[in-house]
């Protein structure tokens, strides 16, 4: 695959700097004119898409209230898509980020420095992800009604090769993930409209041999990250908007008590724990997390709204988890109804605030050196 370097549009590259303002108790911090970028302990951060001058730019807030932190690369692309990806070996000094462009459907890697590289054209919403040790990219590519499934090495060795095609009427949904029942597998979910009953995910390895076939209609299938151990979905038999279960490791979680409609969940890193939204189809979605080890579904009540996207978004309709799985981040509305505020919710719904007046809508994601 062709790959090319840019050094302007339709990615720029612009630095962002904040330093913490003092603020009382119970409010957030806020992001001044100027300063410098910070770095120190705790070095966990959050990242989430914003805007500055017009341009989609990266940003981070510390984990805790009285930091924040602009990113390291402060890459920006014109029209990002819903979530950008870190590479899960990066650090907040040397950042690589796995991010998509709107407006021409190609997928981009950032690195440090700002040097941007097109990764894949044609790009469906979502359709991305980096293997657990940062090497390896999949994406899945949709041109002419045909769906390719590409994997992509990154680092010193770059290369890239297609695993799977799917033609009409078949088609890939949602995400393709790593992970599958054993190690360098990929988890992907594949739809037949026409005849549901054909609907299955299949697990692939690199070289794209079919591993694992599991028949039915689901949304968002995949392993836990930590040991692929346990397989978790969404039942889809009657369509995203009617959802009301979730299976996750064998065992039945009915949610219907708390609404319909669900179309991402988040394991836990240790797969302990799972975590979705329930209604997001309406304006008041909720907050569900399934506990494993106790067998309970609860909701964590928040004071303020869940604000997510809508449509292809709905992709990445789930919180993000900490490595410690006890905590979640996620964007909730202002007061004025416009703009967004970054929180972080632990497992007794204490809502932290990280930042607020954020103006672009997005999925924020917890990063960890």
């Amino acid at each position: 695959m062709d790959r090319m370097l840019k050094g302007g549009l339709p990615l720029l590259l612009i630095f962002l700097s904040f330093t913490w303002i003092g603020c009382g108790d119970d409010s957030g911090p806020v992001v001044p004119n100027g300063g410098n970028i910070q770095y120190g302990s705790p070095y966990g951060v959050i990242g989430f898409i914003g805007y500055n001058q017009g341009f989609g730019t990266i940003a981070e807030a510390g984990t805790i209230p009285q930091y924040f932190y602009g990113v390291g690369t402060g890459a920006v692309v014109g029209d990002p898509a819903y979530c950008a990806l870190w590479q899960p070996t990066s650090d907040s000094l040397d950042a690589t980020i796995l991010v998509m462009n709107r407006t021409d459907s190609r997928l981009y890697v950032v690195n440090e420095t700002g040097i941007t590289t097109i990764i894949g054209e044609n790009v469906i919403p979502g359709g991305y992800d980096w293997s657990s040790g940062g090497s390896r990219i999949v994406y899945v590519m949709e041109e002419e009604n045909t769906y390719t499934v590409v994997v992509e090495t990154y680092g010193t060795v770059e290369d890239s090769f297609t695993i799977a095609e799917y033609a009409t009427p078949f088609r890939v949904e949602g995400r393709p993930v790593f992970g599958g029942s054993g190690l360098q597998q990929i988890t992907v979910n594949v739809v037949n409209d026409l005849d549901p009953s054909l609907s299955h995910v299949d697990v692939l390895n690199y070289q794209g041999q079919q591993q694992d076939v599991i028949v039915g209609r689901f949304i968002s299938p995949k392993y836990s990250p930590h040991d692929y151990a346990k397989f978790g979905y969404i039942d889809g038999s009657n369509g995203a908007e009617n959802a009301t279960k979730i299976y996750l490791d064998g065992h039945e979680y009915d949610f219907s008590a708390y609404g319909t409609g669900a179309t991402d969940f988040s394991w836990s890193p240790h797969g302990n724990r799972a975590a979705f939204y329930v209604g997001v189809f309406t304006d008041y979605p909720k907050l569900l997390v399934v506990n494993l080890s106790t067998h309970s579904l609860e909701e964590l009540e928040l004071d303020s709204t869940i604000a997510i996207g809508s449509g292809d978004d709905l992709v990445w309709a789930s919180p993000a988890w900490n490595t410690t799985d006890d905590a979640l981040t996620l964007l909730v509305k202002a007061e004025d109804n416009i703009s967004y505020i970054l929180v972080t919710v632990d497992m007794e719904g204490t809502m932290t605030t990280l930042l607020d007046d954020i103006s672009e809508l997005s999925r924020p994601v917890w990063r960890s050196q």
